[in-house]
């Protein structure tokens, strides 16, 4: 895995919801570079991504236990990964990466989930990260 993206550090910083150290800056050039956990394509040019990006923050930092977030400028990701993302989550499958901030679990190095629209479709977060934390850490899904 390459080092991490620049232009993102402070971004993080800024707006990060989460405490220093939680998030790990990633620039994958495949996915079995990654662990499992959320990842959060950000394009460090848009208010909406980076909305949406504290939004996330925000709902992982009332989490009881905080998962692996990884952060990756969404210039700096490769075109075959951002063409895996799109084509292999389910959700909102096959809808393009605008740069409005888009996240993603990752399982076992595979695309397993895409989020809703973070921004858009605010009540619905909750439902998809408790979902996926219950993946991830091997828990019943309860609502």
């Amino acid at each position: 895995m390459d080092e991490a993206c620049p232009g993102l550090s402070e971004v993080i910083r800024r707006y990060s919801a989460l405490p220093a150290g939680a998030i790990k800056e990633v620039c994958p050039t495949s996915f079995s570079d990654l662990p499992s956990g959320f990842l959060f394509v950000l394009a460090t040019w848009s208010g909406q991504s980076i909305a949406a990006f504290r939004k996330l923050t925000e709902r992982l930092a009332g989490a009881p236990q905080h998962p692996n977030l990884m952060v990756c400028d969404m210039d700096a990701l490769p075109a075959h990964m951002k063409a895996e993302l799109v084509g292999n989550s389910i959700g909102q499958m096959g809808a393009p990466l605008h740069g409005m901030g888009d996240a993603f679990f990752i399982l076992h190095s595979k695309v397993v989930s895409r989020a809703p629209d973070l921004l858009r479709s605010e009540s619905l977060l909750p439902q998809w990260l408790d979902s996926m934390m219950a993946t991830l850490l091997n828990l019943p899904i309860t609502y």
